[in-house]
């Protein structure tokens, strides 16, 4: 559809809705605005043809007409942007469902390469604090959870060790006075929780990976969840002294 045909059609669907002022009739007005996405044409092109469309039907309008008239004229208007705002924002949900992919992937790699690390393994009785505490805060991130919780049971140590990584605290004053997250006695709202337990490679518990989020956790995020899990406990069974030094 070009610029002079979807002009007509806007003008036609104006007219039609300024004379019936009806659901049906503005569904007009948004399968045009659709038809003006398919075709390539902007926000601009419509906003042109509204105001030429507008001039158009109202010079046919006694004076006392024109306040109903352009009432009706920005009804029509607004459906009609309704598509290019639900365009944008399927492109928008899919242009950050790309970025959280890349993101996550890219942290994924990150802890790869911390855990494939040699010397890594090597002093892991030193570093196994530190380790945890890097795979509880990629976990939380790569997630977007709230918390994520590592309790790791190392085969060489008799204490556990645990480490936490928790999302910032509100930036704002208006986050601080309207958290949007609280109930009417001030309580947080109960999260949703997934826990991983990793495993040595003979089946025996070695750890746990407890993350929490206000939403519930996408099926992407479950997975990646495990999968760090097992990353974990795979770096865990190398790093066990007598075959490290294998």
């Amino acid at each position: 559809m070009n610029e002079s045909a979807f002009g007509s059609s806007y003008q036609q669907g104006l007219l039609l809705f300024v004379q019936e002022r009806s659901e049906r009739r503005l569904q007009t007005a948004y399968e045009v605005g659709r038809a003006a996405v398919q075709s390539g044409l902007s926000v601009l092109d419509v906003a042109a043809r509204h105001s030429e469309s507008l001039v158009a039907i109202a010079q046919d309008r006694d004076p006392g007409e024109l306040v109903e008239l352009i009432d009706a004229a920005g009804a029509f208007l607004v459906e009609a942007l309704a598509a290019f705002e639900m365009a944008q924002r399927g492109l928008t949900e899919a242009r950050r469902a790309a970025f959280d992919e890349r993101r996550r992937a890219r942290m994924l790699r990150e802890l790869s390469t911390v855990l494939t690390d040699a010397n890594v393994a090597l002093t892991a009785s030193e570093s196994l604090g530190e380790v945890a505490q890097l795979v509880a805060e990629i976990t939380r991130e790569a997630t977007g959870a709230t918390r994520a919780k590592l309790v790791l049971h190392a085969p060489w140590t008799s204490h556990r060790v645990t480490a936490a990584a928790e999302e910032p605290g509100p930036d704002t004053w208006s986050e601080i006075l309207h958290p949007g997250t609280r109930d009417p006695e001030g309580e947080a709202d109960a999260p949703h929780v997934v826990v991983e337990t990793l495993y040595s490679w003979n089946g025996r518990p070695v750890g746990a990976l407890e993350v929490a989020a206000a939403a519930r956790f996408r099926d992407d995020d479950r997975a990646t969840v495990t999968q760090i899990a097992q990353m974990t406990a795979a770096w865990l069974e190398r790093a066990t002294p007598e075959r490290s030094q294998v």
